[in-house]
């Protein structure tokens, strides 16, 4: 074990490394053996003699940094500038938490359950893999493309029974109408192997339309102020008796 001081100009200022040998008996250590670097402007180096920030770990290992508590109380970072405070790390709850409060065991804007995985973002306690909560009426999350091209669209997919295929399932979509307002369209699919395709619309005109995309255009002459169009068969069921009208 050595300290090596490395003069680096005329007037002194030098880099300091603490150096350690594995080489049983004599040894001669130079930098290249330093454990530990202190750079003459004050960044420290772990595992390299050329730290680049004020604290560089380099390692050929996978873990280069521990941090570890005693007990099963928290174990957190705090991370801090002129006008926020944030904390990251192990709750006593055995969860993943970043959070303002200091005591990160009671915060609730980033959770991951240690048990479940599940993710908790406005609540420690998640329900579901992605468990988002607000406290007040308002949105509580939000889904943005952010092409700003003509009849973009945005999509929220829902697939169960195959789940390596990526067109399968039942799809939400939010879609411009060229450059005007947006249709909200529900895909469905009934194979395993298929392309959803559109089942529903409801326009940003306030129109609804089963089988088309355009609610009151598909006639030889459009109807501009229909509001509900069925493409297809129509059934209209009476529930309070046993009698059914069909109309086709």
């Amino acid at each position: 074990t050595g300290i090596i001081n490395e003069f680096v100009d005329a007037n002194g200022r030098a880099k300091l490394h603490l150096a350690t040998s594995n080489v049983s008996g004599t040894d001669t250590i130079n930098k290249g053996d330093a454990r530990l670097t202190i750079l003459q402007t004050g960044e420290v180096g772990i595992g390299t003699a050329s730290p680049a920030v004020q604290l560089h770990l380099s390692s050929s290992v996978a873990n280069n940094f521990r941090l570890e508590r005693s007990g099963a109380s928290n174990a957190a970072i705090h991370f801090k500038n002129a006008s926020e405070d944030w904390y990251a790390g192990i709750t006593s709850a055995a969860n993943f938490s970043i959070s303002r409060n200091a005591d990160i065991a009671s915060g609730t804007e980033f959770v991951i359950r240690g048990n479940t995985g599940n993710i908790g973002i406005g609540t420690a306690s998640p329900n579901s893999p992605l468990d988002v909560r607000r406290g007040s009426d308002g949105i509580a999350l939000e889904l943005h493309s952010t092409v700003g091209d003509a009849d973009e669209f945005v999509d929220l997919k829902m697939i169960s029974g195959n789940t390596t295929a990526g067109t399968l399932g039942t799809i939400l979509r939010h879609q411009r109408q060229g450059t005007g307002g947006g249709d909200l369209i529900i895909l469905t699919n009934g194979t395993l192997s298929g392309t959803p395709t559109e089942t529903i619309r409801f326009t940003s005109d306030q129109k609804v339309g089963i089988g088309t995309d355009s609610p009151g255009q598909g006639q030889s002459t459009p109807i501009s102020d229909v509001k509900f169009d069925v493409l297809g068969n129509q059934m209209l069921s009476d529930l309070s008796t046993t009698n059914t009208d069909q109309a086709k």
